[in-house]
């Protein structure tokens, strides 16, 4: 019982200063996935894939890791490209802000540029 009640403490403690329970891969690879297939493309097929957590900096007090989460960011290159990589850009809750492709790397109907 006591066990139970401290695990679920660090649990609440976690989500309230935006500490995921999973990894943003976890999370949100079935949005990226489906943002992806609207260009022909898949995530299975990415090479080069790496996600960030982007956190806001708003209590100075707390080190990075523990602040509150304000989106991720995706990371994958495309078969087709030699060079570059898309980057998709989302909200803490998994929702698309932005997606385009750069470095070389262009996709038909996707933005192109620095992100």
């Amino acid at each position: 019982m006591i066990i139970a009640l401290a695990a679920g403490m660090v649990l609440g403690i976690g989500l309230q200063f935006g500490v995921p329970p999973d990894s943003p891969a976890d999370v949100c690879a079935p949005i990226v996935d489906q943002a992806l297939r609207n260009y022909g493309l898949s995530l299975k097929d990415m090479q080069d894939v790496s996600w960030d957590i982007d956190r806001w900096n708003d209590n100075y007090d707390l080190p990075q890791e523990l602040q509150p989460i304000s989106g991720y960011r995706f990371y994958g290159r495309p078969e087709q490209c030699s060079e570059g990589r898309l980057t998709i850009a989302l909200t803490a809750q998994c929702g698309i802000s932005d997606i385009r492709s750069r470095s070389g790397c262009r996709i038909p109907g996707m933005r192109y540029g620095w992100f």
